[in-house]
This record gives C-alpha cells, sequence and structure tokens, in this order.
C-alpha cells in the first residue's frame, strides 16, 4: 500500500514536471514578434515654437496560429517629453509604424480605435496589435524623444515573454536638434508641424 503511494506520488511529479518543461518549451512559440530592423522617425516645429507634440504608433505581430495575451506594454525611454496615454488597436489596418507631428490633442483618425490596455488584449492568430501615444515636449526642453517598446504576454502554467521593438521618435523645436542619438541625424528639419516625418 505504501509503495503504491509512493510510485503514485513519485508518477505525479513527474508529470509535473514535464508539463512545467512543455509549458516552457511551448511559451516563446506563441508570443508577439517584432521587426527586426530599427528604425526611428524624427520631426520638428518651426523656431519660435513654444510647444511641440506628436503622436506615435509602432507595431507588434503575431504570427502563430494561436492567439496571444498580452498583459503589459512600455516604452523603454522618454527624454525631454511626456506619454500621455499610451493606448493600444487590434489590427486596426495596413497604416503601419509612424510619427504624426502635431500638437492635436485627439488621435490621428488613421490609428482606427484604440483602448487602454488595463486588463490586457488578446491579439488573435496572425493578428497586429498597434501601440499609440502622444509625446509632448516638457515646457523648456528643445525636443524630447521615446525610444524602445517592450510588450510582455502570458504564456501557460504563470509564464511570461517579453520582447522589445527598437525604434524611436523624436519631436524638437528648430531645425539643429541633436537626433543622431536615435538616429536621425545631427538636422532633421521639418518645417510642416502637420506633415508625419
Amino acid at each position: 500500500m505504501d509503495t503504491g503511494r509512493a510510485v503514485l506520488g513519485v508518477s505525479a511529479a513527474g508529470a509535473l514536471v514535464l508539463a512545467v518543461g512543455l509549458g516552457i518549451v511551448i511559451a516563446p512559440g506563441h508570443a508577439l514578434a517584432t521587426d527586426p530592423d530599427r528604425g526611428a522617425a524624427c520631426g520638428s516645429y518651426p523656431d519660435g515654437t513654444t510647444t511641440a507634440a506628436a503622436w506615435f504608433m509602432v507595431e507588434f505581430d503575431n504570427a502563430s496560429d494561436r492567439g496571444v495575451r498580452v498583459v503589459d506594454v512600455r516604452v523603454d525611454d522618454v527624454e525631454g517629453a511626456d506619454v500621455t496615454p499610451l493606448a493600444v488597436a487590434l489590427d486596426p489596418g495596413d497604416t503601419g509604424s509612424g510619427l504624426w507631428v502635431t500638437d492635436d490633442p485627439v488621435a490621428p483618425s488613421e490609428y482606427g480605435r484604440t483602448v487602454p490596455l488595463r486588463d490586457g488584449v488578446t491579439v488573435p492568430a496572425h493578428g497586429k496589435l498597434d501601440v499609440v501615444g502622444r509625446m509632448v515636449v516638457r515646457p523648456g526642453a528643445s525636443a524630447g524623444h521615446v525610444r524602445g517598446f517592450t510588450a510582455t504576454s502570458s504564456g501557460p502554467l504563470w509564464t511570461t515573454h517579453t520582447v522589445t521593438l527598437d525604434r524611436s521618435f523624436n519631436v524638437g523645436i528648430g531645425g539643429e536638434q541633436h537626433g543622431a542619438a536615435i538616429g536621425c541625424g545631427p538636422d532633421f528639419g521639418d518645417d510642416d508641424p502637420d506633415d508625419a516625418a
């Protein structure tokens, strides 16, 4: 009787270890993916402008045959600007990543319908997750940037997987900004603040 319990106990423990092992193997296969190419977009307002702002959007792909549950999205580096709001849109169309240099506080219609990421969102199989935000250059600063976007998804058995998209967006006042740090070159002037850079 005791031998039977011991064998059963070892079998149950072995099954748990196997299940955990399978979970760790399976989880990365159902995570979001990003474009491996690094990219940056920059724009500027004319000299003498007192405020500068822009909307940005980056895109994550779900290349798997199953939905991926995203539980967190964050901007990794923000300098000289405030970011608000940060929202998501599921497969809104073919817009792709980009920067809209505008001081309009209303999100561009190209983004489609966005929602806050409160309790997580499921990206459908072969779908896309767009992350949208507005950056406003802080008072006294001549430029601001956001760089790097990390999405965290949940997997089986409480596993998580993070993926980072190496994209940068910069907006400033005047044509001589220090955009080289994010791949935009030393001079990225844009005379029309309503044009996407």
